[in-house]
């Protein structure tokens, strides 16, 4: 018999990591992650690593938002997202490249 609420065990992990396409190639320390429909956000690292635990099962859409994408009126490209319950998901996220916000102008 299991100690866990039932809603626990149907619940999974959302991982990884944002890159920064447009400066520097690298992570991108301090954007915001978000779940569309997921109270809970993170905050990525001085390695742009980042975790959401506790995500209900079921799909989403995953984006960030960053201070820089803000200044030059951008947004990051949304991501859907599959959550296993039990299972930890890898997501990676990037800034948009320039090749890419070239054609749109």
């Amino acid at each position: 018999m299991s100690v866990f609420p039932a809603a626990l065990l149907a619940q999974g992990r959302v991982t990884g990591t944002v890159f920064d396409s447009l400066r520097t190639g690298a992570p991108l320390a301090g954007a915001t992650v978000t779940l569309e429909g997921v109270a809970a956000t993170a905050l990525t690292d001085a390695l742009g690593r980042f975790a959401i635990a506790d995500v209900p099962a079921g799909r989403y859409v995953a984006t960030f938002f960053h201070p820089w994408l803000d200044s030059i009126r951008t947004a990051a490209p949304a991501v859907m997202v599959e959550v296993r319950a039990q299972e930890t998901t890898q997501l990676r996220l990037a800034t948009p490249s320039w090749a890419t916000m070239s054609a749109y102008l």
